[in-house]
């Protein structure tokens, strides 16, 4: 599912045509923590640990440090262990704390976890469903570079953990647990064992910057004696997966941390711009959204007047509502394209169409014509694209309780639909601000009357092969590239991927979908009327899946 709030001039007699990926919503704003299985009070028994099989059973015990309870001698490597770690100004209670709140960055999940109680809660927090859902698409590619820069940062802050790290020498560094097997052993030494390779990572780092600072301090002379053996640690060192493990850690007084292999602190990429709409500072605002809106040309709206995740939620049933009603149900409402028995020709519903590249159903309603200033039913002259609302009606044979939904769905929606126009009218103030125009410069275009429309869309899965148009770059597409024709338009994801925006450099910025909040674009009516300084930029939609 999916919502697209349409606003267009009375004047400019075009709407906005394609519309986001459908989904679902959590089934609660933010999930309350709930114990996913119960803390066990049994005292440990050192003989139910299973022994290490495979390659690392080869090492001898000497040559061998395995870590993950806490009654064990370096459970301090663990990410459980109670040290706090500051990152990028931030404190967190452990480095679990920080590794899964980076799997929601931009969501009101990652302060809900850097806020529990203990790193168990933060683990298991992550994977409730209604929250594991927004978990950010690029997290596979990324965890082991988030892993590394929180244990980078945990040992180089903390002088007693990093001389125990050290300490280790050459050791082989294994979580040995038969609960993981990527960050573990898996328990027989079958697993990847991902946690102890990044910390004899850091460490072969460390004992690098050890040398080098130990030879600073050296006479000349034992610089020279001691120079064979340093460059062996050097060669050692080049072999890790990047090209030059030197430059993997700089280090300032503060103890930030800079990592080559993070790319989202060393290769910065664009993202869609985040604006808080009930900042005091106006002109800031309005500058900031007019420089996004002359580039990128999308933005999220954060903090919008009565709409939030609970309000997301409500819209979201009311989507799925009307969507399962029996088609000829829908057809009752439908376009005169899809249904010549009714008068209405852009309001009410729309059907799929499986040889066109957008696969697509949705319901769209706007004000009512009754209540247009100088509007006569009899005589649609003047006013090409206004008329009345179709709402689904029940049946004769159904009873009071489904009745209820009827009324019920056309309150909500009704409601959201008040709260777009009103989001949309502040919006326009602040770019009206930017660039340099009265505040109310764009009312007249929209008070009282308005041509706006509210979309409801439902993408659902094809389940056929999709026709060639439906293909672009290799990329199967439910919405294809186009540019709104509108003014400007307000849509809600419901945490689903697959709206791409094209950058200036032919690349496409996938818009990461952020509970609570609104994704802006500006169509290609307002960006003619300001002489294309500000973009109506190319979006589509590709199918990433699912219903």
């Amino acid at each position: 599912m999916a919502t697209r709030s349409k606003h267009s001039s009375k004047h400019s007699g075009s709407y906005l045509q394609q519309r986001l990926k459908s989904g679902y919503t959590p089934s609660c704003g933010i999930p309350k923590f709930k114990e996913l299985s119960p803390a066990t009070s049994k005292s440990p028994n050192y003989s139910e640990r299973k022994p290490l099989k495979g390659v690392h059973s080869l090492l001898s015990p000497a040559n061998c440090i395995r870590f993950y309870h806490s009654y064990e001698p370096y459970y301090e490597f663990t990410n459980f262990f109670l040290q706090p770690v500051k990152i990028d100004g931030v404190i967190w209670p452990t480095t679990e704390h920080y590794f899964q709140a980076q799997k929601f960055i931009g969501t009101p999940y990652c302060e809900v976890i850097r806020k529990l109680p203990t790193p168990r809660e933060a683990f298991q927090y992550s994977r409730m469903p209604e929250v594991s859902r927004w978990q950010r698409r690029d997290w596979a590619s990324v965890k082991e570079d988030v892993m590394f820069k929180a244990l980078a940062n945990k040992f180089m802050q903390n002088e007693r953990l990093k001389i125990k790290l050290l300490e280790t020498k050459d050791c082989k560094l294994i979580e040995h647990t038969y609960r993981d097997s990527y960050w573990g052993d898996g328990g027989d030494g079958s697993g990847l064992n991902r946690l102890g390779e990044l910390l004899m990572e850091l460490r072969s780092i460390l004992q690098y910057k050890e040398e080098a600072e130990s030879r600073r301090r050296l006479p000349s002379s034992s610089r020279l004696r001691r120079s064979s053996s340093f460059s062996g640690n050097i060669d050692r060192l080049h072999l890790s997966r990047d090209t030059s493990a030197t430059n993997r850690l700089s280090c300032t007084d503060d103890m930030h941390l800079q990592s080559s292999r993070l790319p989202f602190h060393s290769q910065p990429t664009p993202a869609v711009q985040i604006m808080d709409l009930s900042s005091p500072d106006k002109k800031e605002t309005a500058s900031r959204i007019v420089h996004v809106m002359e580039t990128v040309g999308f933005l999220c709206l954060d903090n919008v007047p009565g709409y939030n995740i609970e309000a997301e939620e409500e819209l979201m049933e009311a989507n799925k509502w009307f969507f399962s009603l029996p088609l000829e149900k829908k057809l009752s409402v439908a376009r005169y394209l899809h249904n010549n028995k009714n008068r209405n020709f852009y309001r009410g519903y729309f059907g799929l169409d499986k040889d066109y590249s957008s696969y697509k159903e949705g319901y769209e309603f706007g004000q009512d014509s009754s209540t247009c200033p100088g509007y006569e039913r009899e005589s649609d002259e003047g006013f090409p694209l206004t008329e009345n609302n179709v709402w689904p009606q029940p049946d004769p044979n159904e009873n009071e309780d489904e009745r209820k939904f009827y009324t019920k769905f056309k309150e909500t929606v009704g409601k959201h639909y008040m709260r777009m126009m009103s989001a949309s009218v502040e919006f326009l103030q602040l770019l009206a601000i930017g660039l340099g125009l009265p505040e109310t410069y764009f009312h007249h275009l929209f008070v009282p009357d308005t041509l706006s429309t509210l979309r409801l869309q439902h993408y659902p899965p094809r389940e056929f092969a999709p026709p060639d148009k439906a293909i672009e770059d290799g990329q199967v597409v439910v919405c294809e590239t186009h540019v709104d024709s509108g003014f400007v338009t307000l849509l809600i994801t419901f945490g689903f991927t697959g709206l791409q925006v094209l950058l200036q450099n032919n690349s496409w910025l996938d818009v990461k979908p952020r509970p609570g909040s609104l994704v802006v674009n500006l169509g290609k009516t307002l960006s003619e009327s300001t002489g294309g300084r500000i973009k109506a930029t190319k979006h589509r939609v590709i199918d990433p899946g699912g219903e």
